[in-house]
Order: structure tokens, then C-alpha cells, then sequence
């Protein structure tokens, strides 16, 4: 839960079905880092595309415009965490 380990935000697993998108936003607050368990998919981070596939590790620093793409033939699977300024 959100408090329980000092500057860590969330720890969260996200699936993505087929096609879905999670829109673009920022964060003031925060860095976050996103493992893709499964799947595959299309990070943008301020515009810039990068491909993602299982094992790979992403980290969105602050304010950093990002959105989430399944582009892929399957489920993506994330576990991402947050940690506070």
C-alpha cells in the first residue's frame, strides 16, 4: 500500500488486452519503472517511440510525457513501480 516503504508510490501489475491504450500523462511526483512480463507493446515518452517486449525494463523519469501501446498479438503484462521525489 501507498506509505508502507518510504518513497515507493505504487507496485502494480497492469494487463493490457489486445489494442489498448493507456493515455498519455506526466508526473509531477515521481520517476517510474515498468518491466514487461509478457507481451509486447509501444512505449511513447515524450513523443519518442520505443519497442518493448518480454524482459524489457523502462524507466519514465519526472514529467516526462509517456503512453502505453499493446501493439502486439497479446496480452501485455506489466509490473511497474513508482518512487517519490
Amino acid at each position: 500500500r501507498n506509505g508502507e516503504i518510504a518513497k515507493i508510490t505504487n507496485f502494480t501489475q497492469s494487463r493490457f488486452p489486445v489494442g489498448a491504450v493507456a493515455s498519455a500523462h506526466s508526473h509531477t511526483d515521481m520517476y517510474e519503472v515498468f518491466l514487461v512480463q509478457s507481451g509486447s507493446g509501444v512505449f511513447k515518452i515524450n513523443g519518442q517511440e520505443i519497442e518493448v517486449s518480454e524482459g524489457s525494463c523502462v524507466r519514465v523519469d519526472l514529467n516526462e510525457s509517456h503512453e502505453i501501446q499493446n501493439t502486439g498479438q497479446e496480452e501485455l503484462v506489466l509490473l511497474y513501480f513508482g518512487v517519490e521525489v
